[in-house]
């Protein structure tokens, strides 16, 4: 990566964590979890109504994560 003028992936990686970077497929998990969880938690009729498929869905996610 150009920010990080290293060659070895592992200081790559170690870096985006130190300064919050985070790849698009990690921002895009994090966010669907949190609309997910906000599903889940709603008392929202039609919300009630895809819990189980929210409830699926953030537990595969949170079990890929």
């Amino acid at each position: 990566m150009k920010i990080f003028i290293a060659r070895s992936k592992e200081i790559v990686t170690e870096c985006q964590n130190y300064v919050s970077l985070h790849t698009v497929g990690e921002l895009i998990k994090k966010r669907k979890l949190q609309f997910l969880q906000k599903i889940v938690s709603s008392s929202n009729t039609v919300c009630n109504l895809f819990m189980s498929v929210a409830v699926r869905e953030s537990e595969l996610l949170a079990a890929n994560t």
